[in-house]
C-alpha cells in the first residue's frame, strides 16, 4: 500500500485507482450501489465505502469484478463509431490491428469516443457481426496510448474469454522495439553489444526457431512491478517483493547503443518503459518517465508492438511479425 492513500476514504481511493487505469466510466454511484459485491478488501476483508486506509493497511483492488460487473449493469459502454483501424488480419473471432500511438484502446476519463475500442464496434455493427456480449468491445490486452503496434480484439465472448486466459496464463509471445534516447546503455547491456553487430531480422528469426525462448544474449529483468509513490501516473520496478507489487519479467536484447528488442513474459501497467526507468534508460519521447518524478504524459514515444504469436481459439497457430512483414 503506497503511502499516498493514507488518511483517504476507501471508495474515493478506488475511483482515483479506476480512473488512472483508464476506466473513467465505471462512476462513483456505480460503486456505491454495488459496494456489497467486494470490489476491494482491505487486508483480506470488506469494509465500509466511508473507511479511511491506515499506513499499514493492504489494499487489494479485485479489478476484474468490478469491470465484469459494470458489464452487467451497462453492456452498452462502448459508443459504436466509424473510423481508421489498421487490420492486419481477420476471421470469423478475431481482428489483429497495427494501432497507430498516439490512440487509446478504449475509453478512459476525458475520452468516451474516438478510441480503438469505439472504432471495433463501429466496424463491426457495420458488417453485422458485433456480438453484444463482448466486454469492451472485445479487447483482449491493451497497449498505451502513446505506444504502436500490434493487438488483437475478438469477435465475440467466447473467443475474448480464451485469450484473455492465454495472456493470464503466458502462452502469448510479445515483441516489442524500443528506441532510447540520451542515456548509456547500462554495463551488461554492452557487455552483450560487444559481442558484435545485431541484425533485428536475424535476432527474431533466432526467436521462431527457439520457440520465443531467449537464449543468453537477452538480459533478464525480473522483479515487481507497483505504482510509484512519487507519481500515480507512474509505476515503478524493484527487485523487492512489496504487499502491492505484481510480478514483472521482461528480457532485454541490445541492437544498438539506443535501440532494443524486448520480450515481455508478464504484462503489467507501463511494465517496459517502469522497467527500463529502473536501468536508468528512457524510451525516446517518453516525457513521463525520463525522470524520477516524472513530467507530462506523451502522446506518442517510440516503442512499438512488433510481434504476436499465440494459438487461435480454434486451434490454429498465428504469428504476426512487422519487422518482415510476415503473418503465418
Amino acid at each position: 500500500m503506497n503511502i499516498d492513500g493514507v488518511g483517504e476514504r476507501i471508495d474515493r481511493y478506488l475511483l482515483s485507482y479506476l480512473q488512472e487505469k483508464g476506466y473513467g466510466y465505471v462512476t462513483r454511484s456505480f460503486l456505491k450501489s454495488n459496494w456489497e459485491k467486494g470490489f476491494v478488501l482491505l487486508n483480506g476483508k470488506s469494509v465500509k465505502p466511508s473507511y479511511k486506509i491506515k499506513e499499514k493497511d493492504n489494499v487489494e483492488i479485485l479489478e476484474e469484478k468490478i469491470l465484469n460487473t459494470y458489464e452487467i449493469v451497462d453492456p452498452d459502454n462502448i459508443i459504436s463509431e466509424k473510423g481508421s483501424l489498421n487490420i492486419v488480419f481477420e476471421d470469423s473471432n478475431i481482428l489483429v490491428l497495427n494501432k497507430e500511438s498516439g490512440i487509446s484502446i478504449h475509453p478512459g476519463v476525458g475520452n468516451p469516443s474516438g478510441t480503438i475500442a469505439n472504432f471495433v464496434r463501429g466496424y463491426l455493427e457495420e458488417k453485422g457481426e458485433y456480438d453484444n456480449k463482448l466486454s469492451r468491445a472485445g479487447v483482449v490486452h491493451r497497449l498505451d496510448k502513446a505506444v504502436s503496434g500490434l493487438v488483437v480484439f475478438a469477435k465475440n465472448k467466447e473467443t475474448q474469454l480464451y485469450l484473455q486466459k492465454q495472456f493470464q496464463e503466458r502462452k502469448i509471445n510479445k515483441i516489442y522495439y524500443a528506441k532510447l534516447q540520451g542515456k548509456e546503455l547500462p554495463q551488461i547491456l554492452e557487455d552483450i553489444l560487444k559481442i558484435g553487430n545485431v541484425n533485428i531480422q536475424n535476432e527474431i528469426e533466432k526467436l521462431k526457431s527457439n520457440d520465443f525462448v531467449c537464449d543468453e544474449s537477452w538480459y533478464e529483468v525480473s522483479g515487481y512491478i507497483s505504482r510509484s509513490s512519487k507519481n500515480r501516473m507512474k509505476m515503478q520496478f524493484s527487485p523487492f517483493s512489496s504487499p502491492s507489487g505484481k510480478n514483472s519479467v521482461t528480457y532485454l536484447k541490445p541492437l544498438s547503443s539506443n535501440e532494443l528488442l524486448i520480450k515481455i513474459e508478464t504484462g503489467r501497467m507501463h511494465q517496459i518503459r517502469a522497467t527500463l526507468a529502473y536501468l536508468g534508460l528512457c524510451i525516446k519521447g517518453d516525457t513521463l518517465y525520463e525522470s524520477s518524478s516524472g513530467g507530462e504524459i506523451p502522446q506518442r514515444i517510440e516503442l512499438k508492438s512488433v510481434l504476436l504469436n499465440f494459438t487461435n481459439i480454434n486451434g490454429k497457430e498465428l504469428l504476426f511479425d512487422l519487422l518482415t512483414n510476415e503473418k503465418k
